[in-house]
C-alpha cells in the first residue's frame, strides 16, 4: 500500500493502527523479559543445589512473600515446574541445561518482537512525515 495514496483522515486510522501494534509489542517485549529475568534466577538458584547442603534447614517460598521452614532432603535433585502444573524432577545439571534452553527460546522469541516493534516503528514514522507533508501543502493553499 502507498501511502502517499491515503488522504489525512486514513494516515490517522493506519497510524492508530500502528500506535496499538506497537503497544501490543511493546507489552509483550515487557513480559518476555520478565519471564527472562525469572528463568535466569531460577538457574542461578540452583548453585545452592549441592550435596553439601542436603539435610540442612531452609526457607522455602510458598508466594513471592511467604516462606515455610523446611529441610533440603537431596541436594542433588530438583523438582522443575514444566508449565501447565506439570513437575518433573531433573537432577541439578538437568534443570541448569532445562533453564538454559527456556533462556534461549525466550531470548530469540524477545529478538524477533524487538524487529517487529521496530518494523512498525519506521512505518508509524513514514505515516507521520507524510502525514506533516500533506499538512503543509493543505495550509499553503490558498483559502
Amino acid at each position: 500500500m502507498d501511502i502517499a495514496q491515503l488522504n489525512l483522515h486514513q494516515l490517522d486510522q493506519v497510524k492508530s493502527q500502528i500506535e496499538e501494534e506497537i503497544s501490543f509489542l511493546t507489552t509483550s517485549m515487557q513480559q518476555l523479559k520478565v519471564v527472562q529475568q525469572k528463568l535466569k534466577e531460577s538457574k542461578e538458584s540452583l548453585a545452592f543445589m549441592t550435596a553439601e547442603n542436603t539435610g540442612k534447614s531452609m526457607l522455602v517460598p510458598l508466594t513471592s512473600s511467604m516462606y515455610v521452614p523446611g529441610t533440603l532432603k537431596d541436594g542433588l535433585k530438583v523438582l522443575v515446574d514444566v508449565g501447565t502444573g506439570y513437575y518433573v524432577e531433573k537432577t541439578v545439571k538437568g534443570a541448569e541445561e532445562f533453564f538454559q534452553r527456556k533462556v534461549d527460546y525466550i531470548t530469540k522469541s524477545l529478538e524477533k518482537v524487538q524487529k517487529g516493534f521496530m518494523e512498525k516503528h519506521k512505518i508509524r514514522e513514514g505515516i507521520v512525515s507524510v502525514m506533516q507533508t500533506k499538512l503543509g501543502a493543505q495550509q499553503q493553499r490558498p483559502q
